[in-house]
């Protein structure tokens, strides 16, 4: 059974009030309603192949499920980042989720500091480390649809922005800053790093000899 809802360490902020009623022709929010309302996030929701979804209670007692990071803000005055928001969504977490079980964790060496987010622009963001929302398979004797365990897969490091809004991001598209350790790289010229494809065990004893 997989493991689709799980607590986060709690935010508040605001939910875009367009996000709480019908959608507009096309499918999205209504451009039109651009009002706030005041909230507690406090849970996260994973479905395989689609955006990670925020569980809310709203300050007149309504809990609301399964909103996209596009819908939640942290301060008033947030940067919109698109007009269009399938694309405002993309450029606050890059990738859908690669299963339907989640584990979150604050990573204490990261909590609090400042990072750099790149976005599909190439743009780069400022904000603060939170916590990280990483997906996995539940059932060991379920078929593996998904790719959460493929050597290539993504967590997701929420992130405070200082833009007003809050990100998700895997590790290579982040730039850390670590007074103690860090000399931050080059935004014009990131490292080209690999993600390891190598297949490694403990109790490898070698092939067998002739």
């Amino acid at each position: 059974m997989p493991d689709l809802n799980a607590n986060i360490p709690y935010l508040w902020g605001y939910v875009r009030d367009s996000y709480l009623h019908a959608p507009a022709t096309g499918g999205q929010p209504d451009p039109a309603i651009t009002s706030l309302t005041e909230c507690y996030v406090f849970g996260a929701k994973a479905i395989i192949n689609r955006p990670l979804g925020f569980h809310v209670q709203l300050d007149n007692g309504a809990v609301f499920w399964s909103l996209p990071l596009s819908a939640i803000v942290w301060k008033p005055d947030f940067e919109p980042l698109s007009a269009d928001e399938n694309e405002r969504l993309s450029l606050l977490q890059w990738w859908d989720c690669q299963s339907s079980s989640l584990a979150v964790t604050v990573f204490k060496y990261l909590e609090g500091y400042t990072v750099d987010c790149r976005n599909r622009n190439g743009d780069w963001m400022r904000g603060r480390y939170l916590f990280t929302i990483d997906d996995h398979y539940a059932d060991a004797n379920a078929l593996p649809v998904g790719y959460a365990e493929d050597q290539d897969a993504k967590c997701f490091h929420l992130i405070q922005l200082d833009n007003g809004n809050y990100a998700a991001y895997p590790n290579n598209y982040l730039r850390w800053h670590n007074l103690n350790h860090v000399t931050p790289y080059d935004t014009d010229n990131p490292p080209k790093y690999k993600a390891n494809g190598w297949d490694m065990r403990c109790e490898y004893i070698g092939p067998a000899k002739a």
